[in-house]
């Protein structure tokens, strides 16, 4: 990214390059505005016991799936271990890679 900015800067085609670095705790965009209501309403209560409790106040902002119940969660890494038992040695990838080069 650097080398882009760098390369536009040094170029002849722009007179005035302006950077915007926005503000911290400025932000405008509908997620941060929906967090920050999340925030207000965790504040305004003494204490959450239960993470029903957390359920119900995300609730009232947007859609809540809770894990276990809505969603599950899968081992990715245990799954592929079982489907990619052994790894392709390196004359096994160059004979792939010949075969695919004589389909074509």
């Amino acid at each position: 990214m650097s080398i882009l900015i760098r390369t536009i800067e040094e170029s002849t085609v722009f007179r005035k390059i302006l950077r915007y670095f926005p503000i911290r705790g400025h932000s405008y965009v509908p997620p941060d505005r929906v967090f920050g209501n999340i925030e207000k309403e965790y504040r305004s209560l003494d204490k959450i016991t239960l993470p029903s409790e957390y359920h119900s106040i995300i609730g009232k902002h947007g859609k809540c799936l809770v894990l276990g119940e809505d969603w599950k969660l899968f081992d990715i890494k245990f799954k592929s271990q079982e489907i990619l038992k052994k790894k392709l040695t390196l004359k096994m990838m160059m004979s792939v890679c010949c075969d695919m080069r004589r389909t074509k």
